[in-house]
């Protein structure tokens, strides 16, 4: 064993698990979780106590598995000793992200790690202690199930997050193109309002009056061209506030995503309000916003979005 790794097991046996609740930061200190991290403080004094000093009769050839949980572990112990809302500006996301990490260490424990101690456990067994057993395989199992059903609304999370790229990227395309089509606008105008001047200063000079048709022809002509211009700028216009409206909505669809997955964790898996979150982040995706850059915006799409909702909202959780 290396000389770190007796290290990080001396600070683990050690460490004062009941500080870690910091209850002296009301409701920002780690109360509601302190059952979590007693259960991985548990499970790794177990595992440094009974299986790593026995590695290879256990069949563990690599202990670095254990070394980096034991390290994570002791970092996030220590941030939350540490953790001091007063000087932390972004004292709640802070605090989410120890949570996130506790959750994450005990999944891994879960996931690779519990059979190994539950078999350590059963051969360890005295026959007086096999009913603590089986009521402790039992909590595992119920462990595992709510795993599962996090893993399914993580899934579902990650891709919410992973979408915001998308109506991010979308957004600077139209971003773009509106850049392009109000430079177009004013390519247009300046004609127009310099042909109009050329018309009034010089353009009179051309037409012989005495004559119809040449009247007719010029008067034709200059009405094409004050045409051309007036529809090329017309349509230039119409196309850059488009390519806002779509930026726009993007934009707020973008928004709606990057702070998802955030509220999403700050509330109780199961809850009515994290159902909200999640159907609100729906409507945001389907519903036809407003942005004030169209004159007659349809409410179609707000239709359908509603129609969604309610599918969404009609399912249950665990569905």
């Amino acid at each position: 064993m290396d000389q770190e790794l007796t290290k990080k097991i001396d600070e683990l046996l050690e460490l004062n698990v009941g500080a870690l609740e910091r209850s002296d930061l009301s409701s920002l200190g780690f109360s509601e979780h302190l059952n979590l991290i007693v259960d991985i403080h548990s499970d790794l004094v177990f595992i440094s106590e009974n299986i790593i000093p026995n590695n290879e009769l256990y069949g563990v050839d690599d202990l670095r598995l254990y070394k980096s949980l034991i390290t994570n572990f002791l970092t996030e112990a220590d941030k939350i000793l540490k953790f001091d809302p007063a000087t932390d500006r972004n004292n709640i996301q802070t605090r989410e992200q120890i949570i996130r990490r506790l959750n994450e260490t005990r999944d891994s424990i879960n996931k690779n790690h519990i059979g190994l101690i539950n078999s350590v456990k059963l051969a360890n067994l005295k026959p007086e202690n096999f009913d603590s057993l089986i009521a402790e395989l039992k909590k595992s199992k119920r462990e595992s199930d709510k795993i599962l059903k996090s893993l399914r609304e993580n899934s579902a999370e990650k891709g919410v997050s992973i979408q915001a790229g998308v109506f991010s990227g979308q957004a600077d395309k139209h971003k773009t193109a509106s850049k392009w089509w109000i430079g177009i606008s004013g390519l247009f105008l300046l004609f127009l309002v310099v042909y109009l001047l050329w018309i009034m200063f010089h353009g009179h000079k051309d037409i012989q009056f005495d004559v119809v048709g040449s009247v007719i022809y010029h008067t034709a002509l200059r009405a094409l061209v004050i045409s051309i211009l007036s529809v090329g700028l017309f349509q230039s216009l119409k196309l850059y506030k488009a390519n806002k409206h779509l930026q726009s909505l993007n934009l707020h669809r973008q928004n709606v995503q990057n702070s998802f997955t955030f509220f999403v964790q700050a509330l109780p898996v199961g809850s009515e309000a994290r159902q909200t979150v999640i159907l609100e982040a729906t409507k945001s995706v389907f519903a036809h916003n407003q942005t004030g850059f169209l004159g007659t915006e349809s409410t179609s799409n707000n239709n359908l979005s509603f129609n969604i909702a309610d599918l969404i909202s009609s399912k249950s959780p665990g569905e």
